[in-house]
């Protein structure tokens, strides 16, 4: 596996897509391997429930952010995953 498809590197891409999301108030066509490691489909999740929360969707933002890893993960990741769900929660319940 080259370095560029490491699971560093892919985990510090998906880091750089919510970085440049906030950084240029836009939301970014991305594509995120599909590796099958669960660290990095935990990554994936919570930057993609980020991204769509920021953009004032926190329905969608619910369902990636609800998907949480059952055997492995990174425990840092689920504080930050679960926060960004309780968030869109809110959001999502004072909506109306």
């Amino acid at each position: 596996m080259g370095w560029a498809t490491s699971e560093p590197a892919l985990s510090a891409g998906y880091i750089a897509t919510v970085a440049d999301s906030a950084i240029n108030v836009r939301t970014r066509k991305f594509t995120f391997s599909q590796e099958n490691l669960p660290v990095l489909a935990q990554r994936r999740h919570m930057v993609s429930g980020w991204i769509k929360l920021a953009n004032d969707d926190p329905i969608s933002a619910r369902q990636e952010l609800q998907q949480l890893p059952r055997d492995e993960g990174s425990t840092r990741i689920d504080l930050w995953q679960l926060a960004w769900l309780a968030r869109a929660e809110f959001l999502d319940a004072y909506r109306w």
